[in-house]
């Protein structure tokens, strides 16, 4: 039969008796079991044991996505937030359109110029957003560990909410 995978591991080994290969990497979503290998686990002839992640991986994850969020909206929108700023701070220059003033500036000071001014933000944002990211994920596994699991309509976890406000 089929057993439902939920980890990236799966360690199958006779009751008692670790297996010499533990935590294999499987590469896909269901692990199929012979008929032989789901007879053997049905008669209690080998344990079937599915590994879990450690936590501070999962804690290490939300991090490095708050983090590579932080960056991409510093390396997307730092170039925006400098011709809007030229702009504004430049009477002559409102007339002009911002493709415009962002090619000037390129042509004059580099790719450089357009981000001139933004280590400050992108330090900060990428360790905010990586700081906002990690804590939710921290805050909302801490919540569904010390409360029953409840979802509106089937689909909305009022935990998730929680851990939002």
């Amino acid at each position: 039969g089929k057993v439902p995978r939920t980890d990236r591991s799966l360690e199958v080994s006779p009751p008692n008796r670790p297996h010499p290969a533990r935590n294999c990497a499987m590469a896909t979503s269901e692990v199929q079991l012979g008929s032989s290998m789901a007879a053997a686990v049905a008669a209690g002839e080998v344990e079937l044991t599915l590994a879990a992640r450690p936590v501070w991986l999962d804690s290490a994850i939300g991090f490095l996505a708050g983090g590579a969020y932080g960056l991409t909206s510093v390396v997307v929108g730092q170039p925006l937030d400098t011709v809007k700023t030229r702009m504004q701070a430049c009477p002559k220059l409102l007339h002009e359109r911002p493709h415009r003033v962002a090619l000037d500036l390129a042509r004059t000071q580099g790719v450089a110029g357009l981000y001139r001014g933004g280590l400050p933000v992108f330090l900060g944002g990428t360790l905010f957003r990586s700081a906002q990211f990690g804590v939710y994920e921290v805050a909302l596994r801490n919540l569904r560990k010390s409360t029953p699991a409840h979802k509106f309509a089937g689909i909305l976890d009022w935990q998730g909410g929680g851990a939002r406000a």
